[in-house]
């Protein structure tokens, strides 16, 4: 069955699959060698479509460059590149989008947009340094789909040793997205 007749959540669960693939695999995983010994798969909130969200991307006029917190306690310059605005349950939200550039967390995505985000779930189901969303927009458009079911995990999530921007307290979500991916030490 190819990907395009799966449905949203079967896509999503293939994704996933995926990851785990990639995990297992000493060349590609970011596991340290005695997390890869017992790994068996990254930990998820169940698929829910209604978090697959259409909102308005606001490029900033000009671009900047702004020091974010790592989770070694660097700062790193990272561009900033627009504010991503959606509506859920009634309410208006306001996150801020950057380009990857050459971190780390996104050596398979360079110059691809994203949002490191926290939420009410930060630190109890999901990872305490908040998680990454990444997004794209249509070549003459300001629609963005923000699918908060593909949230995952920095890097330094599964190995201190790793070091990955720490969600900014302006990207601090006050609802909680209890989708995409849940703290490593949640794996079964």
């Amino acid at each position: 069955m190819s990907k395009n007749t799966l449905s949203y959540a079967d896509q999503i669960n293939q994704q996933r699959l995926e990851k785990d693939n990639l995990f297992k695999n000493s060349a590609t995983s970011p596991l340290t060698s005695l997390s890869l010994s017992t790994f068996t798969g990254l930990s998820y909130f169940p698929v829910d479509e209604r978090y697959r969200i259409s909102g308005i991307l606001v490029k900033d006029s000009t671009p900047a460059v702004v020091q974010l917190n790592t989770s070694t306690g660097r700062n790193v310059g990272v561009e900033r590149f627009g504010i991503a605005r959606f509506g859920f349950d009634g309410k208006s939200f306001e996150l801020v989008v950057y380009k990857t550039g050459n971190l780390n967390d996104f050596a398979d995505a360079p110059g691809q947009l994203f949002i490191p985000f926290k939420d009410l779930t930060s630190g109890i189901q999901s990872h305490p340094a908040g998680r990454y969303l990444l997004i794209s927009v249509n070549e003459g458009s300001n629609q963005v789909e923000l699918d908060f079911n593909k949230a995952f995990n920095p890097l330094n999530s599964y190995n201190p040793a790793l070091e990955s921007i720490i969600a900014p307290e302006e990207n601090m979500a006050g609802l909680s997205f209890t989708v995409g991916q849940r703290k490593f030490e949640d794996r079964k």
